[in-house]
């Protein structure tokens, strides 16, 4: 019985030996996790969002007083607004949603900076928002005002989410830099 068993050892540590051994892709392993410590950080296209994200409330804030405010104030547009009520909603729309736009933005902020895991949700939801928000606006005016009006913001606008969006959801440095 002992020569039996010699000749199956033999041939389990034979078979071991030129068997391959099961390495996990390097997809699961630490080291590709390490490859991707240099997207860490602010940096990238990251710089433009920040840029983007520092103006876009002060550029709104902008538009708020030398716009919208200028036209609910003044003295002799209060009569034209009077027998336009629905200008006067629209417009009036218009500087409410903009001063959200603002308090959306001052988080959105406050996340890009902060390095926050929500962040890329958060901005994807603005970009939704803003686009429902510009096409309703840009469709009501064509609709109140009876004339063709220009489409350039709502076309930036669009093609901005759609450049964006797929960023937030694709891209290797928004998901190693958002962790905290």
């Amino acid at each position: 019985m002992q020569s039996a068993a010699v000749p199956v050892a033999a041939s389990a540590s034979a078979l071991e030996s030129t068997t391959p051994v099961y390495e996990a892709p390097d997809l699961f392993t630490s080291s590709s996790l390490d490859s991707d410590r240099h997207l860490e950080g602010l940096s990238g296209w990251l710089i433009l969002v920040g840029i983007g994200l520092v103006l876009s409330p002060v550029i709104i804030l902008f538009r708020i007083f030398t716009v919208h405010l200028r036209v609910l104030i003044n003295p002799h547009m209060q009569s034209y607004l009077q027998t336009h009520g629905t200008l006067h909603a629209l417009i009036l729309v218009e500087a409410i949603t903009n001063v959200l736009l603002v308090l959306m933005l001052v988080w959105l902020n406050y996340l890009f900076f902060t390095k926050r895991r929500a962040f890329p949700t958060f901005m994807i939801f603005y970009f939704v928002f803003q686009c429902i928000f510009i096409a309703g606006d840009h469709f009501a005016a064509v609709f109140l005002l009876a004339k063709p009006s220009s489409s350039l913001t709502l076309v930036r606008t669009f093609v901005a989410a759609a450049v964006w969006i797929p960023y937030y959801l694709r891209s290797r440095r928004v998901k190693v830099t958002f962790v905290h």
